[in-house]
């Protein structure tokens, strides 16, 4: 079968390459600002944009755009086994619930603690690719002593009384 050339999708690629003085963040957002815009310059019909409210029609909506271009860049793929992997198909869901249930209860899932950067600025955790700069930088380790200090006594290597 014949594949036929879907609408350009992505905006013009910059007529220089190299350092442009730009953060990293700010030379990737381009000239859209909102998630309407973006979708805009991506090729989705203006009269569907206000559809996307409904979290649901993104689901009805890309799977066969992604096709499009899977067919288009010349992927042989057997779609008769594409599914959508959200709650929005139940026996789906209910199989991945089952698995993960079955895991952790084999001691294959584990719950833990992960060392990750943290964004004072922002208030959460910071991935690598998320940051204009220090890419690359990976948590730094800590060791705190929290000691009790008796009232009234001078703590060692200390001028002052400690006064609670």
């Amino acid at each position: 079968e014949g594949a036929e050339e879907p609408p350009s999708r992505t905006p013009a690629a910059p007529a220089q390459k190299g350092k442009s003085g730009k953060s990293k963040a700010v030379a990737k957002a381009g000239p859209a600002r909102y998630t309407w815009q973006i979708m805009e310059q991506s090729g989705v019909p203006v009269e569907l944009l206000r559809t996307f409210d409904d979290p649901v029609a993104w689901l009805r909506y890309f799977p066969g755009e992604g096709m499009k271009d899977m067919k288009y860049f010349g992927a042989h793929v057997d779609w008769r086994r594409s599914f959508i992997t959200t709650s929005v198909n139940p026996f789906y869901d209910a199989f991945i619930r089952w698995q993960f249930n079955t895991l952790r209860k084999l001691g294959r899932v584990k719950f833990g603690k992960r060392l990750t950067v943290y964004s004072p600025l922002d208030g959460q955790a910071c991935a690598d690719h998320d940051r204009a700069s220090g890419e690359g930088v990976g948590p730094q380790e800590y060791t705190l002593i929290k000691m009790a200090v008796k009232q009234g006594e001078i703590a060692e290597g200390c001028n002052t009384a400690v006064v609670s």
